[in-house]
């Protein structure tokens, strides 16, 4: 993982974001991921223990950038397991 970042929009409404370094059709990329709630803290159990997570979504390259979107599915077993 690259970054990751919290954005408070009011209202209990919070959106984090990361950016997660990967590979799409064999050429690394930066990978953008809207995260809310458990995902969201399952990445931060996975950065702050240094263990890769498994991100799951629709992939698409929109206005320059790689995205994830869709039903997001974040898989960070072991950072379950450290909790």
């Amino acid at each position: 993982m690259r970054t990751l970042n919290r954005d408070d929009f009011g209202d209990d409404q919070e959106v984090s974001s990361i950016v997660l370094s990967t590979h799409v059709d064999g050429r690394p990329r930066k990978v953008h991921v809207s995260l809310t709630g458990n995902e969201y803290l399952r990445a931060i159990r996975a950065h702050q223990s240094r263990q890769p997570i498994v991100v799951s979504g629709d992939l698409i390259f929109e206005r320059g950038v790689w995205r994830l979107t869709g039903a997001i599915n974040v898989d960070a077993s072991f950072a379950d397991r450290q909790a």
